[in-house]
């Protein structure tokens, strides 16, 4: 009887000190972990990549673009030397921010934002216009080709007589916020005079509401040289 209880306690013994899992077992197992790690890293970063389209914003060499509006149709594109906003399906429409219009616009927004939300009660009869900045119009006469020269010259004199300016809008008749370049023959200064271009693009109060909320704050905060532009009444050395 001894005899067989001390082979039973030896082979109880054997039993214990026995591997659970077979190494090949062990093996797998490690494998399985590490496939399991990679496949959550990469439902991760898809995961980000995801956060990242839906926020509609993109980075590429310098130049960042903002998808806004439930139509995903305008496009807020920017660069350190201004932001240009326009139409997917109409490429036609747009308008163009130089820093200083850019800064004329920023520091309007709280104003338009106002007459926005009256545009969307739709209590009252509604027409509102302010002007954002101006620009002179011009050609490039260091790429003009030799041939035309003389007819560049005459039509850059007769473009020089009219400044385009530019307005952001908006009335009852459309719920939108309409920014648009105009012309305004040179030497005139009343607002009755100017003339609208087809140069313009007009944003729907959703589109608005994320131009304001998130498009400004994220090219003023990717490209300083927009953010710290000031329009021209706010600069020292403005003469006019």
């Amino acid at each position: 009887m001894t005899t067989m209880a001390a082979a039973q306690r030896k082979k109880e013994k054997r039993a214990k000190t026995k591997p659970i899992l077979p190494p090949q077992t062990v093996t797998t197992m490690l494998m399985l972990s590490q496939n399991e790690m990679d496949e959550s890293l990469t439902a991760l970063l898809m995961t980000v990549d995801a956060d990242v389209a839906a926020s509609g914003v993109a980075d590429h060499d310098g130049q960042t673009t903002i998808t806004i509006g439930e139509r995903n149709d305008r496009v807020v594109t920017a660069t350190a030397d201004g932001v240009t906003i326009s139409s997917i399906c109409e490429p036609a429409k747009s308008v163009s921010f130089t820093p200083i219009r850019w800064a004329y616009f920023v520091a309007m927004l709280v104003e338009i934002d106002e007459e926005a939300k009256q545009l969307n009660r739709k209590i009252r009869p509604f027409a509102y216009r302010k002007h954002i900045g101006d620009g002179y119009c011009g050609i490039d006469m260091a790429h003009c080709d030799f041939i035309f020269c003389a007819i560049q010259i005459l039509l850059l004199t007769y473009l020089l007589t009219y400044l385009l300016t530019y307005y952001v809008s908006a009335t009852n008749a459309f719920l939108c916020i309409d920014l648009r370049r105009f012309i305004l023959p040179y030497g005139c200064e009343s607002d009755e005079k100017v003339r609208p271009t087809k140069s313009s693009i007009a944003l729907r109060l959703d589109e608005w509401c994320e131009m304001k909320e998130h498009s400004v704050c994220v090219v003023n905060n990717l490209f300083p040289s927009l953010a710290d532009a000031k329009p021209c009444i706010e600069q020292r050395d403005h003469a006019s």
